[in-house]
Order: C-alpha cells, then sequence, then structure tokens
C-alpha cells in the first residue's frame, strides 16, 4: 500500500505527516509551504524515521516541529534519494539488456531460416539489433515511467533509457565493424 509522506511549513513550524490523499489532506491543512513530498510505498516507516530523527525539536503531542534550514536540507536529501534510487538505473538497464537480448534472438532465428550461412545472419541480426535499439531510445524519451516521480526525476528517467539504448546502439555498431 503506497501514500504520500509530506514536508510542510506554516509559519514558524513545520509539519512532517503522511495520508493516502494528497490534495484532500493539504486543503485541510493549508500549508503556508509544501516544502518536500514523496509518493512510497513506505510511507508509514519513513514518517517514523524523521519522526523520531527529530523527536528534540517537536513540538509535544503534535507533528510539527520547530526546525532549522540544516535539518530541512536533510529531509530533502533523503527524499531525494528515495525518489529516484540507484536501483532504477539498475532496473533500467536490466530490462535493457533482455529486451535486446530478446529481440536479438528472434531477429537471429527469423534472418536464419531466410539465410543459411550463420556469419552473415549473425551480421544482419547484429544491423537489425542496432537499429532497433537507437529506435527505442527516442521512443523512451516519450514514455511515461509510471512512478510517481517528480518533475526532474521522471526526466531523469527517461534521459537515463535513452542513454542507455543509445550506447546499446553504438556497442552494436561496433560489433557490427568487428564482425565483418
Amino acid at each position: 500500500m503506497s501514500g504520500w509522506l509530506y514536508l510542510i511549513r506554516n509559519r514558524d513550524l513545520y509539519k512532517i505527516g503522511i495520508t493516502k490523499n494528497f490534495v484532500n489532506r493539504m486543503r485541510q491543512l493549508k500549508p503556508d509551504n509544501v516544502v518536500a513530498k514523496l509518493y512510497t510505498s513506505d510511507f508509514v516507516k519513513l514518517e517514523r524515521e524523521l519522526h523520531y530523527r527529530y523527536k528534540k525539536f517537536r513540538i509535544p503531542q503534535t507533528e510539527y516541529f520547530r526546525l532549522k534550514s540544516h535539518h530541512l536540507k536533510e529531509i530533502k536529501q533523503r527524499i531525494s534519494n528515495l525518489n529516484y534510487p540507484m536501483s532504477i538505473t539498475l532496473w533500467i538497464f536490466i530490462n535493457a539488456v533482455l529486451l535486446l537480448l530478446l529481440f536479438f534472438f528472434l531477429i537471429l532465428v527469423f534472418i536464419s531460416l531466410n539465410i543459411n550461412d550463420l556469419n552473415v545472419a549473425l551480421f544482419k541480426s547484429i544491423l537489425w539489433i542496432e537499429r532497433i535499439s537507437f529506435g527505442i531510445s527516442f521512443i523512451s524519451l516519450f514514455y511515461h515511467s509510471g512512478k510517481y516521480l517528480s518533475f526532474w526525476n521522471e526526466l531523469k528517467y527517461r534521459s537515463t533509457k535513452f542513454i542507455i539504448f543509445i550506447l546499446f546502439s553504438i556497442l552494436f555498431r561496433l560489433a557490427a565493424l568487428i564482425f565483418y
């Protein structure tokens, strides 16, 4: 189950809270500023962690804190790291490898059915997979991640996919040059 962790400011107080419906909760609280927010499956755990970490600055019996600017930086950094972890890049890379291998073997089998020479079939398959990889790289710029990422993290996601597929395209081009 996923939900929102948020950090809002009302005057000189900050609230660290969680909700399932961010828009309704902000309508209820009417904050001066939304400092940070994150949609995650670990929203309850993360809220507990932040409440514990800043318990010295907590106003008793509330979720409000008197935080300093360096505390806000720490919280934003923590949320930013969760927002786009390195595991997303690894996941993109692994999926790209698996997708391109699948396409490569399908193309190789299809070309091998028409051409009896395995070397020629391999060479043509490498050329085709290079073109496909290049095409996928541009399609990935327009493909939404489906994750609840901020604008900048969504941009990172799309550009990471683009770069990975372009690199594979270059690698297949080099392989074709070396192979032939």
